[in-house]
């Protein structure tokens, strides 16, 4: 059991939906109960802050994301040693806030509690009293919550999924480039082979050449050494035909650009 002090109740301990497990992200469903602070502010006000706070901007969310760390950080140091979350609070001046409306934000979504410093030089203990959440001053300190630890893990498991969702798509675009081995003369896709050359094909291998010595873009320049005895819109047009024939996997596609001076390179959808 947390230490319980007359000066001030600790909102966290006394929640009977949280528990020590709770700061890693084991929590029971049940909503938890919270003091009522005169904030001057209706319950429609604090539903919509609520519902808007999904659509918080991503660099604002990160900073929150942060606060909240912190805090939680600060909760689970006071259930280690057994005291009362109040014990660690973190003061205002400990964040370096830039924008304290960020704090307020938190504070209106119930996910961070917040009370000023009373404690006089030589006590032994840090005492509190209640404030307006509005009211911030240099003596602000501040909780987490259980809504504001359930949130937290909520949040970082987010955020984890779209890290973990941006190395796959990653792996999987670098899976479906186009690769033209020009020693075994084969051009693959996805590890399949799409072309594979048994006679030399001067032309089309410099194409191929210069697509895989750019890294694949969507067109590159007509890469065909000048001849002034050959037509070089000609000889392009001629060259994309070929590489587009007696493809073994039509899973690319080589097209003019509109003006006989480039390629451009489109990947067809793999088939079902």
């Amino acid at each position: 059991m947390l230490n319980q002090k007359s000066d001030y109740v600790g909102t966290l301990p006394e929640d009977p939906s949280f528990n020590s497990a709770g700061a890693l992200g084991v929590l029971s469903e049940p909503t938890p109960r919270f003091p009522q602070r005169g904030t001057g502010l209706s319950p429609a006000f604090r539903r919509e802050e609520r519902l808007t706070s999904d659509s918080t901007s991503d660099s604002t969310r990160d900073r929150q994301r942060e606060l909240l760390r912190r805090l939680q950080s600060a909760y689970l140091m006071a259930v280690q040693m057994k005291r009362d979350p109040w014990d660690f609070a973190i003061e205002i001046s400990q964040f370096a806030l830039t924008d304290t409306n960020e704090m307020r934000s938190l504070i209106y979504q119930e996910l961070v509690e917040h009370r000023s410093e009373t404690t006089r030089p030589g006590s032994p203990r840090r005492t509190f009293q209640s404030e307006s959440d509005i009211m911030l001053s240099n003596r602000s300190c501040f909780v987490i919550t259980p809504h504001g630890i359930r949130t937290l893990v909520r949040w970082m498991a987010l955020q984890k999924k779209a890290s973990l969702s941006g190395v796959n798509t990653a792996a999987r675009s670098a899976e479906q480039a186009p690769v033209w081995d020009a020693q075994a003369r084969e051009l693959r896709v996805g590890g399949k082979v799409v072309k594979l050359f048994r006679w030399p094909a001067q032309n089309q291998e410099a194409v191929l050449n210069a697509f895989q010595a750019q890294g694949w873009p969507a067109r590159i320049a007509d890469p065909l050494p000048l001849d002034p005895k050959v037509c070089a819109k000609r000889r392009l047009h001629d060259t994309i035909k070929c590489l587009n024939r007696r493809r073994i996997e039509k899973l690319i596609k080589f097209r003019g650009d509109g003006t006989g001076r480039g390629v451009k390179l489109e990947l067809l959808p793999h088939p079902a």
